[in-house]
């Protein structure tokens, strides 16, 4: 898996003010570097490092129970109703036919959502979730965990009030997301903060 964290603008140019940048090539078995302005470096737990998509290097294989990797708290991953965003990713998901977070972001475990991605509130399908999650979640039109690399997009422009979500180059949804969102975060791939949501992947 794959994380790029990064400001959206909506100029022409697309122009992206980067504030992370994982890649599981910069790292090791307990640790994920930011290659990001930041140093939002990740502690990895019981992630397997593995060849990923061909052509783009090293994966974290979440596999085991427990599996994920941990961002202490920071102002700079966290993102209201007020800014524009972009989060992308490239996932590989197995079938569960569960319920799964792959990537979390709260101010506390249990307290309020700035960006999240899941699969399987609908079977097999991704959903970017904001902090009008309970009311508010922008569903792929297709299953995503079929064992294919997904190339996964998650926007949210602050004008439009807009939150979109793109899966391979094609936009599935876009909804609005309403006003809201902490203003810092905890980071988690591969799990919930609270809940135990294990991604497989």
């Amino acid at each position: 898996c794959w994380l790029w964290l990064g400001a959206f603008l909506s100029a022409a140019a697309m122009a992206q003010d980067t504030v992370l940048h994982w890649t599981f090539e910069h790292g090791n078995e307990g640790h994920i570097t930011d290659l990001g302005p930041n140093g939002l470096h990740g502690t990895a737990t019981a992630v397997t490092f593995m060849p990923g998509e061909p052509g783009r290097g090293m994966a974290g294989g979440f596999h085991a129970d427990g599996a994920r990797v941990d961002v202490p708290a920071s102002e700079a991953l966290a993102f209201d109703s007020s800014e524009s965003f972009t989060v992308r990713l490239r996932l590989r998901a197995e079938r569960s036919g569960g319920f799964s977070t792959v990537l979390m972001t709260k101010d506390r475990p249990g307290g309020t959502v700035s960006y999240s991605f899941t699969i399987g509130r609908w079977p097999g399908r991704l959903s970017l979730e904001l902090w009008s999650w309970q009311q508010v979640r922008v569903l792929s039109r297709a299953r995503v965990d079929d064992g294919l690399w997904h190339h996964v997009v998650g926007c949210y422009d602050a004008p439009s009030n807009l939150a979109m979500l793109l899966v391979d180059g094609e936009l599935q949804a876009a909804l609005p997301a309403g006003k809201g969102g902490p203003g810092t975060v905890l980071m988690r791939l591969g799990d919930n903060l609270d809940a135990h949501q294990q991604f497989l992947g």
